[in-house]
């Protein structure tokens, strides 16, 4: 018997395409649809916006990554930029 509930979306191609591309398809776009934890803020409001360009809507952080997920990681590049934003704003504040 078949298993059902794996594809989501992709059920819209019926039997064509074959059962494995369905279901890998299926997993991308779960991938893709969720909200991601933001490296910057550690909030789960990241969402894709283009291809490897991700979002966040909480700290206004615009980042890039993998093509369907954000990178695991930030570059210490990224790391460095925002702690010296951090740091500027609070000497603008006091």
């Amino acid at each position: 018997m078949a298993k059902k509930g794996r594809l989501g979306g992709a059920k819209t191609w019926g039997a064509r395409y074959g059962r494995n591309l369905r279901e890998k398809v299926a997993a991308i776009r779960a991938i893709t649809k969720s909200k991601s934890k933001c490296p910057y803020c550690a909030y789960f409001t990241v969402k894709r916006q283009a291809v490897g360009i991700f979002y966040c809507s909480k700290c206004d952080a615009k980042f890039a990554g993998k093509a369907y997920a954000p990178a695991k990681t930030i570059t210490l590049r990224a790391k460095i930029a925002t702690e010296a934003a951090v740091e500027a704003e609070e000497e603008a504040k006091e």
